[in-house]
């Protein structure tokens, strides 16, 4: 019942503040608040300046065990409507994010940012920047290689491909490595004829190379 009588007084407050225009202060209890709406008046959410707020500080707020809390800090990047959200500094991961819709989006993300003159640089930091997780059993084994031959073989019979698409953008030893990587999957095709022929070819007693006469 109390979450329902809090929400319901949540709603009454914001129904007011949009039927007059603005944010009275009897709609306002926390002083702290007040401040924050005396001070952003003129602020909309497609239009202000950089805004940072400190919601907790761990010298001076504590759970209710009397723990510190940890610093938790608000900040939103300025917006403005004479200017693209996305070029702005910060919205990285909309200029330079992860390219989603593939099963292999890391390799897809490094491909195309290659293609767009992206240059790798090395990074060796003394602690690991990223961690990552293993299969654990044979069969998670065998998902995460079928997933990543059907990713990798997506980007190679698309207009993307390395072999066409990559060697255009890139050096010719860049699209070539890339193009290892994508056809990947199809290399079972050789291998399992090599590994085969040569057992079935002594099964039946025949040659597997032509005579060669002198």
């Amino acid at each position: 019942m109390v979450p329902q009588m809090m929400y319901e007084a949540m709603k009454e407050r914001v129904e007011s503040a949009v039927e007059k225009g603005s944010v009275s202060a009897d709609l306002v209890s926390s002083e702290q608040n007040q401040h924050i709406f005396q001070k952003w008046k003129q602020f909309s959410c497609n239009n202000h300046p950089v805004v940072i707020q400190v919601l907790l500080q761990s010298s001076l707020d504590t759970d209710i065990t009397g723990h510190t809390m940890p610093n938790l800090i608000y900040v939103s990047r300025e917006k403005s409507p004479k200017s693209s959200h996305n070029f702005k500094a910060g919205a990285l991961n909309a200029l330079i994010g992860f390219r989603y819709g593939t099963l292999v989006e890391d390799y897809y993300t490094g491909y195309q940012l290659h293609c767009e003159g992206w240059k790798s640089v090395l990074c060796n930091p003394p602690e690991p920047a990223f961690l990552g997780d293993v299969p654990k059993s044979l069969n998670d084994v065998l998902n995460q290689c079928k997933r990543w031959i059907i990713g990798l073989f997506e980007v190679s019979i698309s207009r993307h491909c390395p072999l066409t698409f990559g060697v255009k953008k890139i050096s010719l030893g860049a699209g070539l490595a890339y193009s290892h990587l994508a056809f990947w999957g199809i290399c079972c095709i050789p291998i399992a004829t090599y590994a085969v022929l040569p057992q079935l070819a002594l099964i039946k007693n025949r040659p597997l190379f032509p005579e060669v006469y002198y």
